[in-house]
């Protein structure tokens, strides 16, 4: 110790050995690029001239990274990498400009020429550690969902904590952001997705109700429209999940629900989690309170995350790691197998 106090040269070392163990273990991949200052500009000036508009992938990340494909070649979901559970995927061109809603329900216009191009890693996944960020784009609220700008066949459906349900009528403005939907005091828009009348839209409620409707029984809206009662909830109730799943290919789509206890802090236990068939659970009429989805253990009272989509279900950590869900359970209304490890984020690949 006195050898390292009368050298700072010495002392300098030994503090760098440390924080490279530091870095070992604690560490995590760099999640932006990093690019040479003198050609940066170069690069930002050529691009649309190198972007050809042809079709490709525009993605957003659980954890708010925004990217896109070269191509539209389909997303292998074989293998897990970091970042790779995607919130929302669509279809649009190298050259168009895309939609993001946050949870305020403001649509923010996005050029897909500034978007990063995302490689597959190894040729077989999508890893989005290197996105845009989104909250580049938003602040202080959470990105929910791309969508197209140009669209005159589908509406976009859109659901709040409070139980609301708004299918809206896409349409583009010269803005760079407008209302998608309009809010009552404290409430917040908790999932979107495109949706046709043949489609089965399904909202899953923290205290472990699910409600499955038709999409038909929801009148397509304009930008500031506040939407119509979706599920009936009760007092302190607040819905978590939204799905949206072609009707006559509702066995493909499964529900994750997550049980915890709401008196402990957040991310602090892992809970016990069931995922399920969604034709398990029977339909009911819009603005109805739906049928319970999980049965909670000795210690649990509110489910604290849940998802509804096509299978399989993936689950990631608040840092982007990939997590594992249990196997499929049938019964609609079991209780949930224990976990090792919080998840944050439960979507597709």
């Amino acid at each position: 110790l006195k050898n390292i106090l009368r050298s700072e040269e010495r002392l300098k070392e030994v503090v760098s050995d440390e924080l490279t163990e530091v870095a070992k273990e604690f560490g995590t991949k760099r999640k932006t690029l990093l690019l040479e200052e003198d050609s940066l500009e170069e690069k930002i000036a050529s691009q649309p001239l190198e972007v050809q508009d042809t079709p490709c992938f525009a993605l957003l990340s659980a954890s708010g990274r925004l990217g896109k494909t070269k191509d539209t070649t389909p997303l292998v979901k074989e293998g897990r990498s970091e970042h790779d559970l995607l919130l929302s995927s669509i279809t649009t061109t190298g050259r168009a400009d895309i939609g993001l809603l946050d949870s305020q329900g403001i649509i923010h216009r996005i050029h897909m020429l500034d978007l990063p191009l995302i490689s597959a890693s190894n040729e077989t996944r999508i890893s989005l550690t290197h996105g845009l960020q989104a909250e580049e784009i938003i602040s202080h609220t959470h990105p929910i969902c791309l969508l197209p700008l140009d669209t005159q066949t589908s509406t976009l459906a859109i659901a709040t904590a409070y139980g609301k349900i708004k299918r809206l009528n896409i349409s583009s403005t010269s803005k760079d952001s407008w209302e998608g939907i309009t809010l009552e005091e404290n409430d917040y828009v908790i999932g979107a997705f495109l949706c046709n009348d043949e489609d089965e839209i399904s909202l899953l409620s923290n205290d472990g109700q699910l409600l499955h409707f038709s999409a038909s029984l929801v009148r397509p809206q304009g930008r500031t429209g506040q939407g119509i009662a979706g599920i009936r909830l009760k007092e302190g109730a607040r819905v978590i999940a939204l799905g949206v799943c072609p009707s006559d290919d509702i066995s493909a789509c499964c529900v994750a629900t997550i049980a915890g206890n709401s008196a402990a802090l957040a991310g602090t236990e892992p809970g016990s989690a069931k995922i399920t068939p969604l034709d398990r659970f029977p339909s009911k009429g819009r603005g109805t309170g739906g049928v319970r989805a999980q049965r909670f253990l000795k210690g649990e009272d509110v489910l604290i995350n849940g998802a509804i989509g096509t299978a399989p279900l993936l689950a990631m950590s608040a840092s982007g790691k990939p997590l594992d869900l249990p196997e499929i359970e049938e019964k609609r209304d079991a209780s949930g197998t224990p976990l090792e490890s919080f998840i944050a984020h439960i979507a597709s690949i």
